[in-house]
């Protein structure tokens, strides 16, 4: 029941520190109404019946100041504890003590008690309704009591209050109150001090929770940064390879559209000189490696290279048709030339345009940078197109050779057939021509057979 009671006025809408004045409220209240007004309000039937009303006042405030906290008027609850007790007990003292006379030891120490109340149900936060209380309660206790006497005077025996045995129940009920104040203040503490703790406990597990969760937002963070560069370096390769397809479908000229495919190389992974070499294995037995398209500051030093199989970096990448990257450039290898001069590059990439497993050519390029794995990625992909451009190019170029030599047979078949048609004609000219000088000296056999018959038959005659 009184845990009920205790909890009249709390709400879970209120903060835990608002619920807590509210609690302690309800308890002083109760405190007072059992531990002090109703056995003074006894005592006062017994002894001092025309002070009987006054401890009865008390039990009603405390009945009021629950009634309140139970209707939310939780500051005025709170003022009227702070306030009227005090003013009843300082009120009770008045009568008891004629003007001039010593003031009963046992209300004393309840005004003592009382004037804590302000501290319990108020905090350092709620500075206009702590220190108006506080200061009240100490006008009460100083100077409330000497100004009542000068009104207030009843013909009442007292003795049985301050040297009687009432003297020491009275005594015993202001002490048992101061007591059960101090150990409301202090259990109140001892909770806010658990509370605090908890608090505490909580807030460093809320800290590491959130230090948890700030690794991982930003582990994840990290993730999504590094997973959005990847896809940047894709769409960065993927939009190239697209533009470089484009410039392979176009219709210009082979030297021309690898000039170009060397220029935009360079300009596209921020190199310096590029060189494009092509397999020349028409002689399979003299497989060379020639350059057929370069940037460079000096390109004409270039135009007229070859490379054997096999010799330096370029010939072993050919035969083991494996890229090389290399950041250590040996001084003797290569040199970018510029407008102010000389330098050694700081990577040298070589790869190789491989399709079906064979070699096509090879690209090298020289750059004063270092090459990232997404731009040998790219150049790698581009190597396997421009592979499939220069396979079908030469499939092409073989396949319109052979179209050529195929007409130009062609055309010395119909030469030699009209030839032959010719020949025929003339032979079949010749052969009628023979029948007929043939027929001729038949005839003419004949007739002189019959010359020859005429004569011998005249001569016969004869």
């Amino acid at each position: 029941m009184f845990s009920t009671i205790f909890m009249l006025g709390t709400s879970e809408r209120f903060s835990d520190e608002l619920n807590s004045k509210i609690k302690i409220t309800n308890q002083i209240a109760v405190l007072i109404a059992l531990a002090v007004a109703l056995p003074f309000t006894i005592t006062s039937l017994i002894h001092f019946k025309e002070l009987f009303s006054i401890p009865l006042v008390g039990i009603f405030v405390c009945a009021i100041i629950l009634v309140l906290n139970r209707v939310r008027a939780i500051h005025a609850s709170r003022v009227m504890i702070s306030l009227l007790p005090i003013f009843l007990a300082t009120l009770y003292n008045a009568y008891l003590t004629p003007e001039g006379a010593t003031s009963v030891v046992a209300i004393i120490l309840l005004q003592l008690s009382f004037s804590a109340i302000p501290f319990l149900v108020f905090d350092l936060r709620e500075k206009k309704y702590l220190f108006p209380c506080a200061a009240i309660s100490l006008f009460i206790i100083v100077v409330g009591q000497d100004f009542l006497n000068s009104y207030l005077e009843l013909p009442l025996e007292t003795s049985v209050i301050t040297s009687g045995y009432l003297h020491y129940v009275a005594s015993f009920i202001a002490v048992i109150a101061l007591y059960a104040i101090i150990y409301v203040l202090a259990s109140n503490n001892l909770k806010s001090q658990e509370e605090s703790k908890m608090l505490v406990a909580q807030m460093n597990e809320n800290n590491s929770s959130l230090k948890d969760s700030e690794d991982e937002l930003k582990r994840k963070i990290e993730e999504i940064e590094k997973a959005q560069k990847e896809e940047q370096k894709r769409n960065w390769i993927t939009e190239g390879i697209a533009q470089f397809n484009n410039l392979l479908r176009s219709n210009k000229q082979t030297d021309e559209l690898f000039n170009q495919i060397v220029f935009d190389v360079t300009k596209y992974i921020k190199a310096n000189q590029c060189w494009l070499f092509l397999v020349s294995d028409d002689d399979s037995s003299n497989t060379k490696l020639e350059l057929r398209a370069c940037y460079a500051y000096d390109r004409h030093k270039y135009l007229e290279k070859t490379v054997e199989p096999g010799q330096g970096l370029l010939g072993q990448s050919y035969l083991e048709q494996e890229h090389v990257y290399i950041e250590e450039v040996p001084d003797d290898y290569v040199n970018i030339t510029s407008g102010l001069g000389k330098a050694l590059p700081r990577s040298v990439l070589i790869m190789p345009l491989i399709v079906n497993k064979k070699v096509e050519g090879l690209f090298e390029i020289a750059s004063f940078n270092k090459m990232g794995e997404h731009e040998i990625n790219f150049v790698r992909e581009l190597g396997e197109a421009m592979a499939s451009f220069i396979s079908v190019n030469k499939i092409n170029e073989k396949t319109k050779t052979l179209l050529e030599q195929t007409q130009q047979q062609t055309e010395e078949m119909r030469a030699q057939e009209e030839e032959m048609r010719q020949n025929m004609e003339e032979l079949a000219a010749t052969q009628e021509e023979m029948q007929r000088k043939e027929q001729e000296y038949i005839n003419r056999i004949n007739e002189l057979e019959q010359e020859v018959n005429s004569l011998s038959e005249k001569e016969l005659q004869k």
